[in-house]
C-alpha cells in the first residue's frame, strides 16, 4: 500500500527485476512529504516498474511525483471477506439486544484522544432521556496496549460497563449496563454483526480514519468525523451511495454536541438505519473486483 524500501527498490531496478506497487495510496500529506526529499524522493517512486493504484485521488499524486506507469484497479480492502462464523455470533448478540429493545452503536478502532470525546457524548445521550431503553456502546481502541487505559476513562466517565473479556461467549447479561469495552483481538466481525451504526475511529481526530469498508460489509451503517484522509475515495464513495454520514461541527472535548446529535438523530430513525443498512451491502458489493484487476495488469505488464 504505502511502502516503499529504497534499498530494494533501487535494487530491483538495477538488476532489471520488475518491482510493482500494488493496492498503492498516497495521501496529499505524503505525497508533500516525498516532495520535501525533491528528486531522491520522487526517483523512488520512478524506479517502481509500475504503480497499481487505489484511486483516482492516489494516482494523479503519484503522477506528480513524476510516475508514469500508474493505473487505478480499485481498493483489494473491498475482496477481503469477513468472518462469516463471527458475524453470525454478532448476529445472535444483536438480536438478544433487540428483544430487549436496545439498539448497538461500535465506537471501532478508536485512537488516543478520541475516546473522551466519544465518552463524553455517549453520557450527553443517555442523559438526554431520548430513548425508551437506552443504547449500548461498544467501544474498541485500535491499540490493545490501551485498553487497560480506555477501562480507566470509561469508568471515570461515571459509565457502568464490562470488558469483552469477561464472557467466555457471546457477551450476554448487558442489562444495566451504559457501556462494552472490546478488550480482544480478531472480532471485529462480531462486533459489527452486533451493532445497528458504527462510529469509525480515526476519523474524529487528525488519524486520517480506519477501515471503513470492513464495517459496510457487515451492512452496517456508518458514522465519519472529518479527517478521512486514509480512506478519501472510499468515505466520499460510502457518503454518496447513502450507506455512511459525515458529523458536521466541532468535536472538542468540553461540548461535543455535533457527535452527540448524529448519534441520536440516527439512533431514533430506523427507516434511516435500514436504508442506510442496505445500502452498505451495495456499496461493498459493487467497489469489489480489485484483485483480478491487480492480477490482469501484472500478467499484462510482465509478459
Amino acid at each position: 500500500e504505502t511502502e516503499a524500501w529504497p534499498t530494494v527498490v533501487f535494487r530491483c531496478k538495477e538488476i532489471g527485476l520488475p518491482l510493482f506497487l500494488v493496492n498503492a495510496r498516497l495521501s496529499e500529506r505524503s505525497a508533500r512529504r516525498v516532495n520535501r526529499f525533491g528528486k531522491a524522493g520522487r526517483a523512488l517512486f520512478q524506479a517502481f516498474a509500475g504503480i497499481l493504484a487505489q484511486t483516482q485521488f492516489d494516482a494523479q499524486r503519484y503522477r506528480s511525483l513524476g510516475v508514469e506507469n500508474v493505473q487505478i484497479v480499485g481498493n483489494l480492502k473491498f475482496d477481503v471477506a469477513l468472518d462469516q462464523a463471527l458475524v453470525k455470533q454478532g448476529k445472535q448478540w444483536q438480536q438478544d439486544l433487540h428483544a430487549d429493545k436496545r439498539l448497538m452503536v461500535c465506537a471501532a478502532s478508536t485512537r488516543d484522544g478520541e475516546e473522551a470525546i466519544i465518552l463524553k457524548a455517549w453520557k450527553d445521550l443517555l442523559l438526554s432521556n431520548a430513548f425508551t431503553k437506552p443504547p449500548l456502546l461498544c467501544l474498541v481502541p485500535r491499540h490493545p496496549e490501551r485498553f487497560t487505559e480506555v477501562a480507566e476513562q470509561i469508568n471515570s466517565a461515571g459509565l457502568k460497563f464490562r470488558r469483552r473479556s469477561e464472557w467466555s461467549g457471546i457477551p450476554s447479561e448487558c442489562a444495566g449496563l451504559d457501556a462494552i469495552l472490546g478488550d480482544s483481538m480478531g472480532e471485529m466481525p462480531m462486533y459489527y454483526g452486533a451493532s445497528d451504526l458504527v462510529l469509525m475511529g480515526g476519523s474524529l481526530l487528525p488519524f486520517g480514519g480506519q477501515n471503513l469498508i470492513e464495517a459496510c460489509a457487515a451492512g452496517c451503517p456508518v458514522l465519519l468525523g472529518e479527517h478521512t484522509y486514509n480512506f478519501q475515495q472510499a468515505a466520499l464513495d460510502a457518503i454518496a451511495a447513502g450507506t455512511a454520514k459525515r458529523i458536521h461541527g466541532e468535536l472538542i472535548l468540553g461540548e461535543p454536541i455535533a457527535l452527540m446529535e448524529a448519534l441520536k438523530e440516527l439512533l431514533l430513525n430506523a427507516a434511516e438505519l435500514a436504508k442506510m443498512s442496505a445500502a452498505a451491502t451495495a456499496y461493498s458489493i459493487e467497489h469489489q473486483g480489485a484483485t483480478n484487476r491487480i492480477l490482469v495488469a501484472l500478467d499484462q505488464q510482465t509478459t
